[in-house]
């Protein structure tokens, strides 16, 4: 009988030993995969383990780098912000050193925010390379931050000493008037005539010359003091009406004859465009604006114009609630159209061992500065024009002008007060004769200014004043370009000096980025 199975089939051998292969394959990989990260995480930490040797040797090199360059700035070859340092300190070590303006520890809202454009920080990188792969460096950084020792400032005019001595200074020999009840209070300088209230009094010597005792003798004996100087005037006597040096003399006012002419050379307007604080320091850009200003509030910008320089090519017409912080240069006439106009200074840094604040001029006009008729001026600093300085006439009940600080202009002219002007010589005789007829009574006054305030309502305070600033201040006169026409710094090396110096004021490693 016949075997009816069938014969059994065996599966092929190849596809077993296939996998086996794969699987040896991959367990291959494996291995050499964990070899090679074996071999690299060797190589990394022996790359580490030289990068750390090599860091001491970066970290002395970031040190005398910084060293190197803070030294760079006290010399006149710095060569400023914005240009690296750098150096080498053999064949593997070397530094570069960074000067960037500002301080970074520094917001708007800090109190030394002011400070920013006085400050530097400087970035040192220290390098150093491995002997066998120059390629590979180990680097250390050092964070610095100076600031600037202000010790001596660019030159000035020749006589700036001796205009800025008086609360008033007359460039040019034009006419001056200062007309009661106007006031200009510490020393003046006057090189051209001095009208002293005749267009109140233009023929009536009499009436002047008791009206000016009297305020004297006022002042000494209420301790009530309106008369129109209260300190040394300086004049040249041949310009001057005959009876001008008699009135001064009435006020108590001590004279001083003066010769010299004019400041010919005197051209305050000098447009500029760009100006640095320091030699090798940042540069910033004067603000254009536009000739006619209203409702607005021009301030500097730490960053972009510290100074708050802004430039009108030709005048300026203020209106109302137009406000100017840091100096204005105009190059033709400056007219006050409105109320609320303020000009006020931006003060730079003492000088060195000094603490008297330093600013530059808050108006410079290459024309006229006229304060007109219904409108007011708020001005603190120095003004400092070509032309006149003008208060035109209003009420004595208004309140033009307050200006606390210095003027220095080619001539001055302080308006009288309408309730005081356009009266004829025979309506003043009248009240002259009966403010004498009541003098000595029992009920009498027995000063001409008091008894027209009480009688007359013709009010002797005045409201029109120029004083100088209560706190000492240098005022500083900045020739922008020099003869080279090149940009002249404000701060310059004190004589002896060999550059600037600055103060260490942070040292930080391994800042964070």
């Amino acid at each position: 009988m016949k075997n009816c199975r069938q014969p059994i089939s065996h599966r092929p051998l190849l596809p077993r030993r296939g996998i086996a292969a794969l699987f040896v394959l991959l367990l291959l990989s494996v291995t050499l995969a964990l070899s090679y990260a074996a071999m690299r995480s060797q190589s990394v930490s022996e790359r580490i383990h030289q990068n750390a040797r090599r860091r001491p040797s970066a970290q002395q090199a970031a040190i005398t780098g910084l060293t190197l360059a803070i030294k760079k700035m006290s010399t006149a070859s710095w060569a400023g912000i914005g240009t690296p340092y750098s150096g080498s300190l053999g064949p593997y070590e070397s530094f570069q050193v960074t000067y960037t303006t500002g301080d970074l520890s520094l917001s708007s809202s800090s109190s030394s925010w002011s400070d920013y454009p006085y400050r530097v920080t400087l970035i040192a990188t220290g390098y150093s390379a491995d002997p066998d792969n120059p390629q590979s460096l180990a680097t250390y950084k050092i964070r610095a931050v100076v600031r600037l020792v202000p010790r001596a400032m660019a030159d000035e005019p020749s006589n700036w000493a001796t205009m800025t001595g008086y609360t008033f200074y007359q460039t040019a020999m034009s006419a001056n008037a200062v007309v009661v009840p106007s006031r200009i209070e510490g020393p003046v300088y006057f090189q051209g005539q001095m009208s002293m209230s005749r267009e109140i009094w233009p023929s009536d010597d009499t009436i002047r010359q008791r009206y000016y005792n009297d305020l004297n003798a006022y002042r000494v004996a209420k301790g009530i003091d309106d008369r129109p100087f209260n300190a040394n005037v300086s004049y040249a006597s041949l310009l001057q009406y005959a009876d001008t040096p008699t009135l001064l003399a009435t006020l108590g006012i001590s004279t001083s004859a003066t010769i010299a002419g004019p400041d010919a050379s005197w051209n305050p307007a000098a447009e500029i465009a760009t100006y640095r604080l320091y030699a090798g320091g940042a540069q910033y850009h004067a603000q254009t604006i536009a000739n006619s200003q209203q409702n607005v509030a021009m301030q500097p910008n730490v960053l972009t114009n510290p100074l708050g320089i802004y430039l009108a090519t030709g005048g300026v017409d203020a209106y109302a609630n137009a406000t100017f912080r840091g100096t204005l240069i105009a190059g033709g006439d400056v007219t006050i159209r409105g109320t609320g106009v303020r000009f006020d200074p931006v003060s730079l840094p003492a000088l060195y061992s000094s603490t008297m604040p330093i600013q530059l001029p808050v108006l410079v006009g290459g024309g006229q500065f006229t304060i007109r008729a219904n409108t007011a001026a708020t001005i603190t600093g120095q003004v400092s024009l070509a032309s006149t300085f003008k208060v035109a006439t209003g009420s004595q009940t208004a309140k033009p002008l307050s200006f606390t600080g210095q003027l220095i202009a080619g001539s001055v002219n302080l308006q009288g007060r309408s309730e005081w002007l356009g009266k004829s010589s025979s309506r003043w005789n009248l009240r002259y004769n009966n403010f004498l007829a009541q003098y000595g009574t029992p009920n009498g006054t027995s000063y001409f200014p008091e008894y027209l305030k009480k009688i007359r309502f013709v009010d002797p305070t005045p409201r029109v004043i120029i004083k100088p600033s209560a706190t000492a201040t240098r005022y500083h006169w900045q020739t922008w370009m020099n003869s080279q026409n090149a940009e002249n710094p404000i701060f310059v090396p004190a004589s002896g000096d060999l550059g600037l110096r600055w103060d260490l004021l942070e040292w930080t490693e391994n800042p964070p980025s």
